[in-house]
């Protein structure tokens, strides 16, 4: 990250007076408008040849029924194309999405360490080492997430609505399951997030811990060597790493849940879909390559999920991370604290009560 600083040129941005996490987000994103029309353009164009391949596939299937040989090379030809387009905006949106993160995570990273520097002694009274640190480590990475789903996200938006007219032009029935039980599933998902919020908290919390003994032991270890405390910081220290293991177990736990209910929900859609387009197709309501089609169609319904999930999840973390870089970039004095914009937030998880001594950020 700090090579990736070095090499690109951030842009100048100019925060209000009163930062909050959603005027900082878009003075972010106002600070680079061909990036992110770069990021959704290319997520749009990369989502839709997959969305278009189900029904080329249906229609090639339908032409060998037919036994027309040259409508079967003319959609074999239509594949072909949809996946040459999809590996090239592929590669675009990688692109735009990694410069989306480096944007995003860089930018705040560059405030931060910049209005820290600028106040120095005065921000000791506020807040402790560690959590100066998770800031600048940790909470910028949050922050460079949100920005780099950006492109995903939409261009799942942009296959599902194209995925649900296609059904509903064929088949009103399975194309209002469609349009009804996806964005369903994606509610049903929700609730596994609160969970998982809470555990990163906790694991925040000791991670930044973890930041502020290890700076005491270090800013410390001549005077500690002198009266004989290696010993007991040592073993500080290696309780305090247990406590961020152990949350993280927990952390992965949640998200194993979270990944297996992505997958089933989506996945019973799907089932729902192919049981009903197969009795259509019995019943002699829609041909065999509609069938194929159809089959295609909701099997990639599972797919515009997991952007949606990432997204959900980067924008609760960002929002955390972004109250904190605003707490920060907000206090020119120890008098003037805003956190009035971000009531919302439990603040106690960003700014701990003071610590004493050297745990204060220096």
């Amino acid at each position: 990250m700090i090579v990736l600083s070095a090499a690109y040129r951030f842009p100048d941005i100019r925060l209000p007076q009163r930062p909050t996490p959603v005027r900082y987000l878009l003075a972010v994103l106002r600070a680079r408008p061909g990036l992110v029309l770069a990021a959704i353009v290319t997520g749009a164009g990369w989502s839709l040849p997959s969305a278009l391949l189900p029904l080329v596939i249906g229609r090639g299937v339908g032409a060998i029924a037919a036994g027309d040989s040259s409508a079967l090379w003319r959609w074999a030809l239509i594949a072909g194309v949809l996946g040459v387009t999809q590996a090239l905006l592929g590669t675009g949106l990688h692109f735009a999405s990694y410069g989306m993160w480096i944007h995003g995570a860089g930018t705040t990273q560059r405030l931060v360490t910049d209005h820290t520097t600028r106040l120095g002694a005065s921000l000791r009274d506020a807040t402790t080492t560690g959590n100066v640190v998770a800031v600048t480590s940790s909470d910028m990475n949050w922050v460079g997430n949100a920005f780099e789903v950006i492109g995903r996200t939409f261009g799942s938006i942009v296959a599902f609505v194209v995925i649900g007219i296609a059904m509903l032009g064929t088949s009103p029935v399975l194309g209002t399951i469609a349009l009804v039980g996806v964005p369903l599933a994606v509610l049903g998902i929700g609730p596994l997030l609160a969970p998982l919020q809470k555990r990163k908290t906790a694991q925040r919390e000791n991670l930044s811990e973890v930041n502020a003994l290890g700076a005491d032991i270090v800013s410390g270890l001549r005077i500690l060597r002198g009266v004989g405390g290696e010993r007991r910081f040592l073993a500080r220290f290696r309780d305090a790493s247990q406590l961020v293991r152990r949350s993280g177990v927990e952390v992965g736990r949640s998200e194993s849940w979270l990944a297996g209910a992505e997958v089933l929900l989506p996945g019973l859609v799907t089932v729902a879909i192919t049981w009903l387009g197969a009795r259509l197709a019995l019943d002699g309501t829609i041909s065999v390559g509609e069938l194929v089609a159809f089959y295609g169609l909701s099997a990639f319904l599972v797919v515009p999920v997991r952007p949606n999930r990432s997204a959900r999840s980067a924008r609760g973390w960002s929002r955390r991370a972004r109250c904190a870089v605003c707490w920060l970039c907000a206090r020119s004095s120890p008098s003037r604290c805003r956190r009035s914009r971000c009531r919302t937030v439990r603040w106690s998880w960003w700014t701990p009560p003071a610590a004493s001594g050297s745990r204060r950020a220096s």
